[in-house]
This record gives C-alpha cells, structure tokens and sequence, in this order.
C-alpha cells in the first residue's frame, strides 16, 4: 500500500470510528442500529461461523497477540537496524499491517460491541420504578427456594439419583423458549449458534469465567469446567449477549426467564437455582446491614437433593479439570488477583447493570406476574 493510500485509509477508518462512537452516546441511535444493522451481522455471522467445530475468534485473538508481539521484537530491533535499509522496509511495512490490523480491529468491536451495549436497558412490562423492601426481596427468596426444591424433584435421574443431563436438549429448548419471548424482548427472535467449548478454558476457570461472546465472530463459548447444572443458564446468557443485550445484568434476567419458561426441566433447574444464589446474596448482605442475621435460620432452605446435585456437579467439574494437563498453573493465583480488581472494576463501571442488577428486574417480574407482592402498598 503506498503511503498516501495508506495515510487516507487511516484517516477515513479513524473517522469512522470517531463518528461510531459519539453516535453511540445517543440512545435512540443504539436502539435502533442494534434492531438492524447488529442483527443482520449477529444472525450471519453466527450462521456462517457457527458451523467450525472450533473458536475461531480464540484463533483470532492469539493471532492478534502474535502480530502486537512480533511489532514490539520488530521495534526493539529496529533501534540497532535502523540503518539498514532492508530491514527499515520489512519493519515499516509490518508496522503498517500492525495499524491496519488495529483500526480494522477496533471499528468491529465498536460496531459489534460498543453500540449495542450502550442501547437500552431491558424493562419489565408493567413495572414501576420503585425500591423493594426486605420483606419482599425476601418472599421471593423463599419463592425461587420452593421453586427449585420443586423441580429438583422433578429432573430425570440415573440408578444412582444423580441427575441426567444432555446439555443440547436444554439449549434447544432454551432456544425455543427465547423465542416465544421475543414478543417482548424482539431482539430475541434471532439465530443462535451452538455454544464452543474455549481452547483457554483454564484461564477462564482461574478468573471466574463460564464463557463469553466473541463480538468479532459472533461466537458464544463456555468454560468446559463449568458445571452441566450451570450450563443451560450459561448458555442462555451467552445468547442473550450474541443477540445484543450486553448489559449483564439483562441477559442474566433473559436467562432466568429463558430457561424456566422452557419445557426442559434440568433448564428450568438451572435457571432457578443460579437467580436464587443472587437472591440469597442479596437478603444475607441486607440483613447484616440491618443487624438481623438471625432472620436466616428462620427461613427455608434448599433440599438435601438440590445440596446433593450441586456438590455432584461440582465434583464432576473438578474431577475434569484434574484429569488434565494446565502447564501455566503456576500463573493461576495471579491471574485470579487480576481478575478479581476487574471484576470490581466492572461493577463499578456497570453499576445496577452488573450481574448483581438482576435482582431489582426478576423482582420487577414477581410484582407484575405473580401475586406474591399482592398487598404491597
């Protein structure tokens, strides 16, 4: 590429993106791409790519990784080679494959993931703003206890009791059920692609990670070392981030509704059983503020099946991840540290869309569906 050919391409890229992004502060612009713009890339995409049997965006990244360290040797080496023009050649032509590489990197994610994240926030249809009482939050506690109890009965089990799972039956029903929701949540009429299993599944595991989105191949992956009890919930949320609701605290609400509305029981398992953990969370951090920790013994709990399958399914989990090999294990307490000051970095940045907002928006669903709310003033 010559160099003026080159200069404009920058320019015209870097405008682009410049322009993207202040469109992105505006709402109404977000809403809007995200409904069709985002939706023919998220549907053909995913179509296309969801056919490798492998992560194509993990491909990418490492090759993305290899290109930035290759331009820091080439950079390092050029101070003592700068004289030399044949090596001035190969590094100024790597240099600007390295620019382009970047600007063509950043105007996807911008188009695949700053837009959509910055459109609207789900809502719940018929749902005021208001803030809910401990009593409340606490009927539905006890609701999502009795809930899960319920359909823990209810799961197919083994000779054993152990619960029988087939993760590929619960995603499409959790497909189907995410369709019929689409009548209120429209961006859910999608495609969905399977859900891949991650080549840095170890990483993953480290920081505390079921999966995520890749916004450059539309592809959604799991941490193979998750739980099969948590993998329905996964995979929904995942989906929901693919079919451009970006803020977790929405597509961990999709999720929920996603799989308890389906007609697969160990989804419907699943998606009640992750909902309570947050509802539990938030009725302890509540009563401690208060000073009433004791109200806890006075509340129902899960059942010694539910205790039972979650401690199975955390042993099968473990069991995998010791069968095989991690050679950077070593760097694992480390990468934990990391992910843990991101984590709070990203709560601080979502605020009440972080993973924890689910709360206020299944809350906001029992007030307008259910009569558990029905004398509240």
């Amino acid at each position: 590429m010559k160099r003026s050919a080159f200069f404009y391409f920058c320019v015209g890229i870097s405008v682009i993106i410049l322009g993207l992004n202040i469109a992105a502060f505006f709402t109404p612009f977000c809403d809007t791409y995200r409904s069709t713009v985002y939706g023919f890339i998220a549907d053909n995409l995913g179509k296309a790519i969801g056919y490798l049997p492998y992560a194509l965006g993990e491909v990418l990244m490492f090759t993305f990784i290899v290109i930035i360290l290759l331009f820091i040797i080439l950079s390092i080496f050029f101070i003592f080679f700068k004289n030399r023009s044949g090596y001035r050649k190969v590094f100024f032509d790597f240099s600007k494959f390295t620019i382009v590489v970047c600007l063509l990197a950043l105007l996807v994610y911008t188009l695949n993931w700053i837009i959509p994240f910055r459109g609207s926030v789900v809502t719940v249809k018929g749902a005021g703003e208001r803030k809910y009482k401990l009593d409340e939050v606490i009927k539905v506690r006890n609701h999502l206890v009795s809930k899960v109890n319920e359909v823990a009965a209810q799961v197919k089990r083994d000779e054993k009791g152990r619960v029988v799972y087939n993760n590929k039956k619960a995603s499409n029903a959790v497909v189907d059920s995410m369709h019929e929701l689409a009548s209120d949540y429209p961006l859910l009429e999608g495609h969905y692609p399977p859900m891949k299993k991650a080549f840095i599944s170890d990483v993953l595991e480290w920081m505390d990670i079921g999966g995520y989105t890749y916004p450059y191949t539309m592809e959604v992956t799991y941490n193979k070392y998750c739980t099969n009890l948590y993998y329905p919930f996964l995979f929904a949320h995942e989906s929901s981030h693919h079919q451009g609701y970006y803020k977790e605290s929405e597509a961990n609400y999709l999720a929920f509704l996603g799989c308890i509305n389906s007609n697969n029981k160990v989804a419907e398992y699943s998606g009640y059983l992750e909902i309570y953990y947050y509802f539990e969370e938030e009725v302890v951090t509540r009563l401690v503020k208060d000073k009433k920790e004791d109200m806890m013994g006075d509340m129902p709990g899960l059942s010694e099946q539910v205790l039972n399958d979650v401690a199975n399914a955390v042993m099968e989990s473990k069991k995998l991840y010791e069968e095989d090999n991690h050679p950077a294990e070593k760097l694992s307490s480390s990468i934990n540290k990391a992910s843990e000051t991101g984590w709070d970095v990203q709560d601080e940045v979502l605020k009440e869309d972080n993973y924890d907002g689910v709360v206020n928006l299944v809350l906001k669903y029992y007030d307008v569906n259910s009569s558990l709310f029905r004398n509240k003033k």
